[in-house]
């Protein structure tokens, strides 16, 4: 017998077993994410400070020390100022010591939880945190005292303590750490964690508390680029203008990084605009530097601040040239910035991009029309900067590209000497490839490069200047030669190096003293040595 089956009654019956199927599943889920999230919470938080009440310790408060007498104390903090204090939980109330001598309280709070251990370690990365003022950290201390151990607040490199009614504080001390990681608001703020922050704020952390670098937590979260932290902290007070070893402040760490919302942010906080750091730069140099093109702008369109003054314009403007920020030498050409201001020492833009070896800016500051011939206060070129950087690129660019600098150039040649002064190989060995004269002399002393080479010590630049064919016994102007020179200077790794070369080794200077008279009369025993075992006479 065939049966027909009401379809509307089959899709009822099949919908129904679905959706209890899904409830199912959606109850179990719902269990497996509790128990999950029970198990991260209870491995992250496995202590916690819990309200005293009628003066009865919780069963698993964290035991501090002993009193003279032997009484159990535990440990507690109470609230002092707006932050927490630690001390010692005993009967029903926790004595405590500000600094000023033993307090109590009725209204105090007891630490909870387990894995905790005393250390003598003066480490702080698991210690837990009590407190703390607007620079710096509160954590719990202890130390032993007329046969107790008393549990108080380390502040300042002291552990504040009370006993027998008395408040007191000692240098040696024990803290007390946890089995993880503190929350550190300077870990929270450099990582962008918002809720950390917020919750070592609510802990009473200090606001100001310093780095290594002594770099805030505001400067922190201002120079990696979290505006949400940086928002909660001025909120919270955090001190605007503070510096850190260099001379940074949070809003000149938002510019270098380009970071336009928390520099506008700290601006409207009426951040100090005009501040230099230990190396003179400015929040907008530095936006400058880092090549933020449009971070610039809106500094010189935005004048409601202060706006930005000439000098620290041009000085933006050789920061930028130093980095290769062609875009922003741009905006300031268009600002109309002098492309030849010079620095205190005399340095044009066109000097700092060839001191730091950014081609592109070179060819942009020389596309219009940088002054290329232009002397600092040491006389040195862009072209001599670009030898004492060792970099070819830069020297191909004069001496090809530009074509200013030809091979018998009286520069050239002095930029060789410079780079065997220095050490500059690279710039040594492109030079001497394009046929600068390698015995060139200048100046009132008439030195030529194997002779600055070799009286500096520079063992590598001499064997190359020696094996490419160098005249060894050429004299300065004072008729000494290069070995003369190493011997006088005690450069025994150089005078190796023309005494195997085949420099000579007995003639004379104007004075009539050889190299090994040299030697003997600036008391040099290692260059007396190796010329008396080559036979030199004096």
């Amino acid at each position: 017998m065939i049966t027909f089956t009401n379809p509307s009654s089959t899709f009822f019956v099949k919908n129904n077993m679905r959706n209890k199927k899904s409830i199912a599943a959606h109850i179990f889920l719902v269990i497996i994410f509790s128990l999950l999230s029970f198990s991260v919470a209870y491995a992250q938080s496995n202590y916690d400070w819990v309200r005293a009440r009628n003066g009865e310790i919780p069963r698993d408060a964290v035991l501090g020390g002993n009193e003279d007498d032997g009484r159990k104390t535990y440990v507690c903090r109470v609230s002092s100022g707006e932050s927490y204090i630690a001390g010692k939980a005993l009967d029903d109330r926790c004595y405590y010591n500000p600094g000023s001598g033993e307090r109590s309280a009725t209204r105090f709070d007891i630490l909870v939880g387990d894995e905790f251990s005393w250390s003598s370690s003066s480490s702080v990365s698991r210690a837990v945190i009590v407190g703390g003022s607007s620079e710096e950290n509160y954590y719990i201390c202890r130390v032993s005292d007329s046969g107790g151990l008393y549990t108080g607040s380390l502040q300042d490199g002291r552990c504040y303590y009370t006993r027998n009614n008395r408040g007191y504080s000692k240098t040696r001390y024990e803290i007390l750490q946890g089995d993880r990681y503190a929350t550190s608001l300077l870990s929270a703020a450099s990582s962008g964690n918002y809720r950390e922050v917020r919750d070592a704020l609510d802990q009473g952390q200090a606001i100001n508390q310093r780095d290594s670098s002594r770099k805030t937590a505001l400067m922190l979260a201002s120079e990696n680029g979290y505006p949400e932290v940086v928002r909660e902290l001025i909120y919270a007070r955090a001190s605007i203008d503070l510096t850190d070893s260099s001379g940074t402040t949070a809003l000149m760490f938002a510019a270098r990084k380009g970071n336009s919302d928390i520099v506008r942010q700290l601006l409207s906080e009426r951040a100090d605009l005009n501040h230099r750091n230990n190396d003179g730069d400015t929040a907008f140099t530095l936006a400058a530097s880092g090549g933020h093109a449009d971070l610039v702008t809106d500094f010189l369109r935005d004048t409601y601040y202060g706006g930005i003054n000439e000098l620290d314009i041009e000085r933006g403007f050789r920061n930028a040239a130093y980095y290769g920020h062609t875009d922003v030498l741009q905006v300031l050409i268009d600002y109309g910035v002098s492309i030849e201001s010079p620095d205190s020492q005399g340095q044009t833009a066109l000097m700092k991009a060839a001191m730091g070896k950014e081609s592109n800016a070179v060819r942009f500051l020389m596309g219009n029309n940088a002054d290329k011939n232009a002397h600092d206060n040491s006389g040195f070129t862009a072209f001599l900067h670009a030898v004492n950087s060792n970099s070819e690129k830069i020297i191909t660019i004069f001496m090809d590209e530009g074509e200013t600098i030809a091979a018998n150039d009286p520069e050239a040649g002095r930029a060789l000497r410079i780079a065997a002064e220095n050490d500059k190989r690279d710039s040594m060995k492109f030079l001497l490839e394009r046929g600068v004269n390698i015995n060139s002399s200048g100046g009132e002393i008439g030195f030529t490069p194997l002779m600055l080479s070799a009286s500096n010590g520079h063992e590598k630049a001499t064997e190359m200047l020696v094996e490419a064919g160098a005249d060894l016994n050429l004299r300065g102007s004072s008729g000494e030669t290069a070995l003369m020179l190493a011997s006088a200077y005690s450069k025994s790794n150089t005078l190796k190096v023309l005494i195997k070369a085949g420099a000579d080794l007995n003639l004379r200077d104007k004075n009539g003293i050889t190299a090994l008279g040299w030697a003997i009369k600036n008391k040099h025993s290692d260059t007396r040595k190796e010329l008396q075992k080559a036979n030199a006479i004096q």
